[in-house]
């Protein structure tokens, strides 16, 4: 069976972090790679993937839930790929737009622009990820980040805007908090 599009509203997906970092949907167990393997067969062949409205619960080590919802399209004319997504919950939101040549599963083959924008009010919300991250305090306040690639043949270009305000850090046992009213910065990297 070959499938040109596929269009699912309201699709419902469970998925786990993992204790290694790796994100698991139920149903696609198998060793790590089952997914990918279906992925890398079905992508190259499809022009028109959609799905809209759907809802994302991602289980957390120690028990928490996110429950998130998200729209997705993806379009392949030729060899050209347009990639745009969102994925909202409470306190959090994050858009992806990616447009390039290639295929996207294999990055030395893919030339093209991705540009993600993040933003939480509340980043405490996200207390269970920050410890299943394995990370040495917790975090809290308002961000906005966006991210820009370009990758070209020869070039790779990455570029980071990070806005946050009312940022606290504190390490998990409660020996030291850094309070910061506000931080903002602006980073970029040239690869050849």
């Amino acid at each position: 069976l070959q499938l040109s599009e596929l269009s699912l509203r309201g699709l419902s997906i469970d998925a786990a972090l993992t204790e290694d970092g790796s994100i698991e949907l139920r149903g696609f167990q198998g060793g790590g790679g089952a997914l990918r393997d279906w992925l890398g067969t079905f992508l190259p062949n499809v022009r028109r993937v959609t799905l809209r409205d759907s809802g994302l619960r991602l289980a957390i080590p120690g028990g928490d839930v996110l429950n998130l919802r998200s729209d997705l399209s993806l379009e392949r004319e030729g060899n050209a790929r347009l990639l745009q997504g969102e994925l909202r919950g409470p306190n959090i939101t994050l858009a992806v737009r990616a447009e390039g040549v290639g295929n996207p599963l294999r990055p030395r083959s893919w030339a093209g622009d991705v540009f993600v924008d993040a933003r939480s009010a509340q980043l405490e919300a996200f207390s269970g990820l920050w410890q299943a991250l394995q990370w040495p305090f917790s975090v809290a306040g308002e961000v906005a980040a966006q991210f820009w690639l370009n990758r070209s043949a020869a070039t790779s270009t990455a570029s980071l805007r990070f806005r946050g305000s009312g940022l606290r850090l504190e390490e998990r046992s409660g020996a030291w908090a850094l309070p910061i009213d506000a931080l903002s910065f602006e980073a970029a990297l040239d690869a050849a």
